[in-house]
């Protein structure tokens, strides 16, 4: 019985050492794959020595971040992306061939969905942006300096080049047109709302969608806007702006009271005109120096512009009737 019970002993010992040795296998084997994330996802290939993007090569080992280390990448954003559904993050960085301190840095985020993506890529677009317009169908992108940024299906992508120079982003551009044709879009990833914007009135590219407490207001999700277009008339000698008409398309939800929401409407771009043109508080040590409506000017009557209001209608899941709850006046 004893010699029984210690081979049984040292049989136990023997498979929980195996048992330990697969398990610290299968941790080695996911901490590796986690340190060398397959690029050729994305139809780049990783490692040095084959080429991607014309003249650039990728430089080492891709990264990835998930919702635990982000931060440890973008601190100061991470909370950002987060909000609006962020899964995982996989870097790259390329150098050229030719001068290796020339590179930039790729981002892949992958955002859960096209609608998320696109939340992130609009909140963040320059105002100094310049759109790409070849990227395919439900894709967007645009330049702005020594980056390109893209929304593409469910990822959101960046490029941030070390400098600004013309190879560089001939190569990021290069890039981008890869990723394209890899990710291909379809009209699955179409997000229909922004086609609820009229062409007349609206600045193309300038669409802005906010996922969660949009504005500023708790509970207030979805929330897509763009830029409305002004004609103005200019004093090249005095400088003095004066607004000959303007068109402003707000998507209200449904509206209830459609009088009522033009009403809104006319009213936030008189007040957008008096904040930009008119109105000025003069401070003097903390003392305000017009306090008065004699000194602190706002437009009247005199100044307003011919008002083309336009009322976009996506009914919101969260409102009576499908109205968006910020819009009092419904």
């Amino acid at each position: 019985m004893q010699l029984f019970s210690g081979r049984a002993r040292t049989l136990e010992s023997v498979v929980g050492m195996l048992i330990l040795l697969v398990m610290v296998a299968t941790a080695a084997g996911i901490y590796i794959v986690s340190q060398n994330y397959n690029m050729a996802r994305f139809g780049i290939a990783s490692g040095s020595g084959q080429e991607s993007g014309g003249d650039f090569l990728p430089v080492g080992k891709a990264e990835t971040y998930n919702n635990d280390n982000l931060y440890e990448k973008i601190d100061g954003k991470a909370p950002m992306y987060q909000e609006a559904g962020f899964v995982k993050l996989t870097a790259q960085r390329f150098a050229a061939k030719s001068n290796s301190e020339l590179g930039f840095e790729l981002y892949v985020y992958d955002m859960n969905n096209a609608k998320n993506a696109f939340s992130v890529y609009s909140r963040q677009k320059r105002a100094d942006a310049t759109d790409l317009n070849d990227l395919g169908v439900s894709a967007f992108g645009y330049v702005a300096g020594n980056e390109i940024c893209i929304s593409l299906g469910r990822n959101y992508i960046e490029m941030i080049g070390s400098a600004e120079s013309n190879e560089l982003v001939d190569g990021m551009e290069g890039i981008a047109k890869d990723l394209s044709a890899k990710f291909k879009p379809t009209d699955n990833d179409k997000i229909v709302e922004l086609g609820y914007f009229p062409p007349q009135g609206t600045v193309a590219g300038s669409w802005k969608l906010q996922i969660d407490n949009a504005f500023g207001f708790d509970g207030l999700t979805d929330a897509y806007s763009a830029t409305n277009i002004a004609e103005v008339e200019v004093n090249t000698r005095t400088g003095e702006v004066r607004v000959l008409k303007l068109t402003a398309a707000l998507d209200v939800g449904k509206a209830i009271n459609r009088i009522a929401v033009e009403g809104q409407i006319e009213g936030g771009v008189v007040q957008g005109i008096g904040y930009a043109l008119y109105e000025e508080i003069i401070r003097d040590r903390g003392a305000i120096k017009n306090p008065q409506f004699s000194t602190y000017i706002i437009p009247t009557v005199a100044e307003m512009p011919e008002i083309v209001p336009i009322i976009v209608e996506h009914p919101y899941p969260r409102g009576p009737f499908g109205a968006n709850p910020d819009q009092r006046a419904n």
